[in-house]
């Protein structure tokens, strides 16, 4: 009986912080998706699968500088 209560104190500050991450990772959650529903509630469009990035830059081939090696 007394092995059976060490295991249970000794799990306990495991859990209690496995707790507190998930916790943590809910509210954090919660904040975002609250703030891409007020986003979209503006009328500004969210897509993940939108390509290419609005803020990326597209770098052509033809503009990028030939690399001249040393024989």
């Amino acid at each position: 009986m007394e092995e059976l209560l060490l295991n249970i104190e000794t799990a306990g500050p495991a859990l209690v912080f496995l707790g507190a991450v998930a916790a943590l990772l809910l509210t954090v959650g919660a904040v975002f998706f609250g703030y891409m529903a007020e986003e979209e509630k503006n009328g500004r469009k969210l897509s993940w699968a939108e390509w290419p990035i609005p803020e990326s830059e597209t770098i052509s081939y033809e503009e990028t500088p030939k690399l001249r090696l040393a024989a």
